[in-house]
C-alpha cells in the first residue's frame, strides 16, 4: 500500500522516487519471530521436497504399469 500511494508517473510507466523509498516504513520481527518464521519455512521447504519424491515415485510406477500393459 505505501508503493502504491507513491507512485507516480503520466507516460504510463510508473515510477517511485528515492525520496519516496526512504519514507517506507518496513515492519522487522523481533529475533524470536525471525528463528520461528525460519523454522517453518525450512519445515514448507522440506514438505515440499517429500511431496516432490512421492510425486515423481508415482510418476515412476504408472509409467511403469502403462509399459507392461
Amino acid at each position: 500500500m505505501q508503493f502504491e500511494q507513491r507512485m507516480r508517473g503520466s507516460t504510463r510507466q510508473t515510477k517511485i522516487y528515492p525520496r519516496d523509498i526512504e519514507r517506507i516504513r518496513i515492519l522487522i520481527p523481533s529475533v524470536s519471530d525471525q528463528k520461528l518464521i525460519r523454522k517453518e519455512i525450512l519445515t514448507q521447504f522440506s514438505l515440499l521436497d517429500r511431496a516432490q519424491s512421492l510425486r515423481e515415485e508415482c510418476v515412476r510406477r504408472i509409467e511403469s504399469m502403462v509399459e507392461t500393459n
